[in-house]
């Protein structure tokens, strides 16, 4: 969707310069440059963290969940199925 958005307000400002085949090599650069644009902006918004948090079981194995916020280190937690919540 980034790159379509960029791809159009791009091609749209670079309409708007020169003339001839100016005009046109402008429209070209416009796009590329708008949809190169737009996509690295929806790379950037779609970005999320996840924490990869190594626990400690009581019979000694560990495990590696992956989880949206990360437990203070050396906390007690619960693990339900793939995901950790606080023992207290």
């Amino acid at each position: 969707m980034g790159v379509v958005t960029g791809g159009l307000v791009g091609g749209l400002l670079g309409s708007q310069i020169g003339g001839g085949s100016g005009k046109t090599v402008a429209t070209i650069a416009g796009v590329v440059g708008g949809g190169y644009a737009g996509n690295e902006v929806e790379k950037h918004v779609k970005r999320t963290t996840v924490y990869q948090v190594r626990v400690r079981m009581d019979d000694g194995s560990i495990r590696t969940l992956e989880q949206a916020s990360a437990p203070a280190a050396g906390s007690r937690v619960v693990v339900e199925g793939n995901t950790l919540r606080s023992a207290a």
